[in-house]
């Protein structure tokens, strides 16, 4: 899984030979398409904390999920709403704070002419940036063992 490489990387441990020095602390963010059952695990599995859980989150609640709520209803109907983007981090790092960003943002997208006839159809449609919510999150760095 990539997970358990990556995760080899930000302890300082990656797989082979390395002359890299081990990491004071490292994070992982972004889409990390978690919505297999053992994607609730493998966090922890690899040693990674998970900023959303540690700062009292809970899993499957609304205020969880950064996929779902930007996409057509009849998708939303078919998969619902997960929480695909997560922020993990080990070492040296306590997180302070995160929070969801982005819902809401769309753009307008005109269609490109694709007939010379003259119609009164729509020219475009506001549509969401993107399928997902994006994550900020605060760190304090600090010393090995939280201090």
């Amino acid at each position: 899984m990539q997970l358990h490489l990556a995760s080899q990387f930000m302890h300082g441990s990656g797989p082979g030979e390395t002359d890299l020095p081990t990491p004071h602390a490292a994070i992982l963010a972004g889409d990390l398409n978690a919505f297999a059952p053992e994607d609730l695990t493998a966090p922890n599995e690899c040693a990674l904390r998970d900023a959303f859980l540690v700062l009292g989150g809970k899993d499957g609640t609304e205020e969880s999920f950064t996929w779902g709520q930007q996409i057509p209803n009849w998708l939303r109907e078919k998969f619902g709403c997960s929480r695909m983007d997560k922020v993990l981090f080990c070492g040296g790092l306590e997180v302070e704070r995160l929070e969801r960003i982005g819902a809401g943002e769309m753009v307008w997208i005109e269609y490109a002419d694709v007939s010379d006839e003259e119609t009164e159809d729509e020219k475009g449609e506001e549509v969401w940036i993107t399928d997902h919510l994006g994550l900020c999150a605060d760190f304090r760095i600090t010393r090995l063992g939280g201090e």
